[in-house]
């Protein structure tokens, strides 16, 4: 753990996102996320709870997460979506 890199427990649900949302719609098209192929999501990204990361960063993620997760939820209504 260091800042920056957080860890998070793994999961297997892949990197569907990459393909089931228009991350570049919803992150901008020059986000690092847009660049992402569906190997890397599903090798890097295959993440969600419990997450452990410094306060530093979680205050930074929180309200990019929060904007995503509306948009995420405007196409998916699932319990995994928020993840």
């Amino acid at each position: 753990l260091r800042r920056g890199r957080p860890v998070a427990q793994l999961y297997g649900i892949g990197g569907a996102w990459r393909t089931k949302f228009d991350v570049k719609e919803i992150f901008g098209s020059k986000s690092k996320a847009a660049g992402v192929t569906a190997a890397e999501a599903h090798q890097y990204f295959s993440v969600g709870p419990p997450l452990i990361m410094y306060a530093a960063d979680l205050k930074a993620l929180a309200p990019v997460w929060a904007r995503a997760t509306k948009e995420v939820i405007k196409v998916e209504k699932d319990i995994l979506s928020d993840m």
